[in-house]
C-alpha cells in the first residue's frame, strides 16, 4: 500500500479496509484468491474467525447440522478351544476381546454417536464428552 500526501498537515488514519483486485471467484470486496482457495480445498464443516464464521449448510434449518452417519465394530472377540491334553486338563481356551475396535465417520467431533436423551438430544457438546476408549482383554479357559 502506498500513501502520497501533498500537504505538511498530519492525517489520522483510524481503518482501512486492503481488499484485493483479484478476488476469490471475482466477488466484489471479496477475500484473497490464494487464501480462500486455500481454505476450500481443505473441505471444512466450520470456519471461525473474529468478525465472522463460516459454516456448513445454506438456511438456518441446516446451517449447524453435520453429517454424524458412521460405522463402528463395538467388540471383537477371537478365540480358539485346544482339546484333550491330558488326563487332568480336558480343554484350554485362549482367548482375546477387544472392545471400540475401529470407527469411521466423516463427523469431526469427538464420538458421532451423541447424547439422544435429556433436554437437548442430539446436541454435541464437544467439551463433556470423553472419546470411547479400546480395550484389549486376553485369558485363557481351562477345564479340568
Amino acid at each position: 500500500m502506498r500513501i502520497f500526501l501533498s500537504s505538511g498537515n498530519p492525517v489520522c488514519l483510524e481503518h482501512i479496509s486492503l481488499f484485493p483486485v483479484d478476488t476469490y471467484k471475482g466477488r466484489k470486496n471479496g477475500l484473497r484468491k490464494d487464501l480462500a482457495q486455500a481454505l476450500e480445498d481443505m473441505h471444512p464443516g466450520v470456519f471461525r474467525f473474529p468478525g465472522g464464521c463460516i459454516v456448513e449448510g445454506t438456511t438456518l434449518d441446516t446451517r449447524y447440522l453435520e453429517n454424524g452417519s458412521y460405522f463402528r465394530l463395538a467388540s471383537m472377540t477371537l478365540g480358539y478351544t485346544f482339546d484333550s491334553f491330558d488326563n487332568w486338563i480336558q480343554s484350554l481356551q485362549l482367548y482375546a476381546t477387544c472392545n471400540n475396535v475401529f470407527t469411521i465417520t466423516s463427523y469431526k467431533g469427538l464420538d458421532p454417536e451423541v447424547n439422544l436423551g435429556g433436554i437437548d438430544p442430539g446436541i454435541d457438546y464437544r467439551w463433556s464428552n470423553y472419546p470411547h476408549t479400546r480395550t484389549i482383554m486376553v485369558g485363557a479357559k481351562i477345564n479340568f
